[in-house]
């Protein structure tokens, strides 16, 4: 009778639960196995109890910190950012911030930069997802049912997000 997690939880299911990752998985995947020479101040500081260290060893900021530092997707501009502005920032939340709010530029960054596309998306995007965080927090929730959008919001609104979220996928 007690649900705290909501009604129509699943009962015996399987759990995966991500576990902080070492110093030598975090350097292997953030330097492609040694051959990007722009980590190494931030994999110094992971044999030593630093912030960098302690920030990277959840999956979701190491991932973060792959994805934006990654020249590649530093696009035809060419400005690439460098990972051991990490390390000199000091302080875990600093780097957490950080790498929180370089997620929407860099997932957008490879848009048509030649017709000035990719900050509207970006600006849209982030526009979106503040519109929908605090739609959750008026409610009080913090899971977000799509499919109830349409009752509360309409269907042009609805549209809209459902094409910005695929337009982000692509």
């Amino acid at each position: 009778a007690n649900d705290p997690l909501g009604a129509g939880t699943l009962h015996g299911t399987a759990v995966i639960e991500l576990q902080p990752l070492p110093p030598d998985v975090i350097a292997s995947y953030l330097s492609d196995d040694g051959t990007d020479p722009r980590w190494q101040p931030v994999i110094d500081a992971l044999v030593q109890p630093t912030p960098v260290a302690q920030v990277l060893r959840s999956p979701l900021y190491c991932w973060l910190a792959q994805d934006i530092y990654d020249p590649v997707r530093a696009g035809p501009s060419g400005r690439e950012r460098n990972p051991a502005d990490l390390v000199e920032l000091g302080d875990d939340i600093a780097i957490e911030h950080r790498l929180m709010s370089g997620f929407m530029p860099s997932v957008y960054r490879n848009w048509d930069l030649s017709r000035g596309r990719w900050r509207q998306y970006s600006a849209d995007a982030e526009r979106w997802l503040v519109f929908i965080a605090r739609y959750l927090q008026r409610r009080g929730r913090t899971d977000l049912a799509w499919w109830e959008l349409s009752a509360d919001l309409g269907q042009p609104v609805l549209a809209s997000m459902a094409g910005l979220i695929t337009g982000s996928l692509l």
